[in-house]
């Protein structure tokens, strides 16, 4: 976990991913947050909190989404919800493609709609985020 998510009043944006690809994720997730941009993610609930209602309650108080894509989302029943969640909440949604990925028809229908798309590159994720 590269640091503790985001609690607070201010302006947030909440990270969704595969918990597989946490190993790509956190170094980009890690960067943003040195850069000034606070960020939520569900690594960290206490075991005590119900994680789904934290997880709701935080995408209905973020200012945007983003969500990195690769393969692993396809099977992943919790990163889609998130994406059509805050979707249907009107959450400015971004996303970052870690990975080239064929995602279903029926994802790619619903994200028909996302403001930016980029690819990031290993090793080059800093540059490909001034893009977005």
């Amino acid at each position: 976990m590269p640091f503790k998510a985001y609690e607070g009043d201010k302006s947030f944006v909440f990270a969704s991913y595969s918990h597989t690809d946490k190993l790509q994720v956190y170094p980009i997730i890690d960067y943003l947050n040195k850069i000034g941009l606070n960020i939520w993610y569900d690594e960290g609930i206490p075991i005590s909190e119900n994680w789904k209602k934290s997880i709701v309650e935080n995408l209905d108080k973020c200012s945007g989404f983003l969500v990195f894509i690769t393969p692993h989302i396809i099977d992943s029943e919790y990163v889609r919800k998130e994406i059509n969640y805050a979707m249907k909440m009107n959450k400015p949604v971004f996303t970052i493609y870690l990975k080239e990925t064929k995602l279903p028809h029926e994802l790619m229908f619903d994200m028909d709609e996302i403001q930016a798309r980029q690819f990031i590159k290993e090793g080059k994720f800093e540059e490909s985020l001034q893009l977005l």
